[in-house]
């Protein structure tokens, strides 16, 4: 019960995009606690981890778009060039 306490003082001290990284923190914890999980429990919390991180990047990735764009409008960019096999 102490340690519910605590953790419920950390939780509300914490800001909304903490508290829900945390969240999928204690998933995480929850579903490699050793027991048996369901798979489909496994993709759920697979999802919701990439659908967190692309969120909280989302900012970072469209400023590196405008960014490419940007410079590849002022023909600073080079044509792509795979090798062959």
């Amino acid at each position: 019960m102490a340690d519910e306490k605590k953790l419920l003082k950390i939780v509300r001290s914490l800001p909304p995009e903490r508290v829900a990284q945390l969240i999928d923190y204690a998933r995480f914890l929850q579903v490699y606690s050793g027991s048996y999980v369901e798979e489909a429990d496994l993709e759920a919390l697979d999802e919701a981890l990439w659908d967190r991180q692309f969120a909280d990047s989302a900012d970072v990735l469209q400023q590196m778009a405008e960014k490419a764009l940007a410079e590849h409008r002022a023909e600073k960019t080079k044509p792509l060039e795979p090798e062959e096999p």
